[in-house]
């Protein structure tokens, strides 16, 4: 942490203090200069390096590991969920069929009644009561309910994904030159930033 230290480097005491300039002023950089602009400053490679980890922070916040991962990873956990729901849900009704008639002969069967649950996307069993199984309109009930909470727990990762103030941030330009001015007997670092779009954000 840089917190309770003098921000200086050999780099920036070289320049405030007329000193000969030094030569290895790339290892001073959190970010090479040969990293392309075009890519957002949360994709590029920082010389950081952390240490003493603990697995179980990260995984308290499940919500920021989705919104940190790969896409491709993330659209396939996000097939693979929906997967095991479907056929854990279709395995069920597979099973009761024989006792509560919705005359289901196979797993395929039951597979595709349980998303045509879950997406409602046409619903229609020979006995809309179930015969004799209550349960089972709960067994309904809760594959429902949990569809509603993985829409729209993936509807808004995906929104928040997209909406990334990373590419926001990309039309916040600065100058390409700077100074350092020495005003007051304190030294100043000075340099022009400007908002491209027209809702501004540099002076929220």
């Amino acid at each position: 942490s840089i917190l309770g230290r003098k921000l200086s480097t050999p780099f920036t005491d070289a320049l405030l203090g007329n000193r000969d300039m030094i030569e290895n002023e790339e290892d001073y950089r959190m970010f090479g200069r040969k990293a392309k602009s075009s890519v957002p400053m949360q994709r590029r490679r920082a010389r950081v390096h952390r240490k003493n980890q603990v697995l179980g922070l990260f995984l308290h916040d499940f919500f920021h590991i989705l919104l940190e991962i790969d896409t491709l990873c993330f659209l396939f956990i996000f097939i693979v969920t929906y997967l095991c729901v479907f056929a854990i849900y279709g395995m069920v009704y597979w099973r009761a069929s024989p006792f509560c008639n919705l005359q289901i002969d196979s797993f395929p069967q039951g597979l595709c009644l349980s998303v045509e649950t879950m997406m409602t996307i046409g619903y229609g069993v020979p006995d809309p009561f179930f015969k004799d199984c209550p349960w089972l309109v709960f067994v309904v009930i809760s594959q429902v309910l949990l569809a509603v909470v993985l829409d729209g727990g993936f509807a808004g990762i995906m929104f928040q994904r997209l909406a990334r103030g990373g590419r926001r941030s990309a039309t916040v330009i600065f100058s390409e030159k700077a100074v350092i001015r020495r005003h007051g007997g304190n030294d100043y670092f000075l340099f022009r930033v400007c908002d491209m779009r027209s809702s501004q954000l540099l002076e929220c």
